[in-house]
């Protein structure tokens, strides 16, 4: 496969698992099931740097090193992602142009995390809420 058709397939695979709000990891498996090879760590735009865990968010490292995709992702229906496709396809964005690398990891895996917790407290609370005033009335 040429570099075209790999820069394709691991853009593809970077949306798809930005929709599906997978890990970095997860990107990894389904670029290789869509090419039939691991990911070149070299020549392909939107790769995470040298050293960059790959069991992070994909949804964190979009909004962080790919701040205009993630925007375009948020905004737009997921029926026009092959749009984005398409338009990514003679796109040279990377994420050294996002002017991010002082990312603090740490503080936005801290940010998720807290996120995801006060989503599951929310929801139970609606829960005891309803269930603290049903007033099981006996006729």
């Amino acid at each position: 496969m040429n570099k075209d058709s790999h820069q394709k397939n691991w853009d593809a695979a970077l949306i798809k698992t930005w929709r599906t709000d997978a890990t970095l990891f997860d990107t990894i498996k389904l670029f290789s099931a869509l090419c039939g090879e691991q990911v070149p760590l070299e020549g392909l735009l939107r790769l995470p740097r040298k050293g960059f865990p790959w069991s992070i968010r994909v949804r964190i490292f979009v909004a962080n090193h790919l701040s205009k995709i993630s925007n375009r992702l948020w905004e737009q229906d997921p029926l026009k992602d092959i749009l984005l496709l398409r338009k990514l396809q003679t796109s040279k964005y990377d994420t050294e142009r996002d002017g991010r690398a002082d990312y603090d990891l740490q503080a936005a895996q801290k940010k998720h995390h807290e996120n995801q917790t006060l989503g599951t407290v929310m929801a139970s609370n609606i829960a005891n809420r309803n269930s603290n005033t049903d007033w099981h009335t006996v006729k």
